[in-house]
């Protein structure tokens, strides 16, 4: 989930505050409003990942945890990005700075890239049918 707000300073990334769910019976249904509590070690892998970015790239970093509806009821890896001005001693870098859009971009797109690399599943060849050759 991605926000942009006039308040605040910086890059905010949140992940659910539920509880984790480290397995669950194959096939038990999952309550809605816990959905993401299967799915909290990737996020806040992801998270982590993402304010390593930031962080590299010099801009301010807020993370914590959140309880919002939007992340809690989704079953994959996910966590709220909120970006804010820059807020300095001396300036005022707003939102809809281009070069401070771009530095947030190339952050947060380096560090989904890298995670997307390091957590692919992996490839499974489908098994020929029987009787024909590959």
């Amino acid at each position: 989930m991605l926000h942009a707000t006039a308040s605040g300073s910086g890059i905010h990334l949140a992940v659910s505050t539920l509880t984790p769910i480290v397995s669950t019976q194959a096939g038990a249904p999952i309550p809605w409003d816990d959905a993401q509590a299967t799915y909290l070690p990737q996020s806040q892998h992801l998270a982590d990942g993402i304010g390593a970015s930031v962080t590299r790239s010099r801009l301010p970093l807020v993370s914590d945890r959140a309880a919002l509806r939007p992340l809690d009821n989704l079953l994959c890896p996910a966590l709220s990005i909120e970006l804010a001005p820059l807020v300095g001693p001396s300036n005022r870098t707003p939102i809809t700075d281009p070069a401070y859009q771009q530095r947030l971009a190339e952050a947060i797109a380096s560090a989904l890239i890298f995670w997307r690399n390091q957590a692919q599943p992996p490839v499974y060849a489908p098994s020929p049918a029987p009787g024909l050759q590959p």
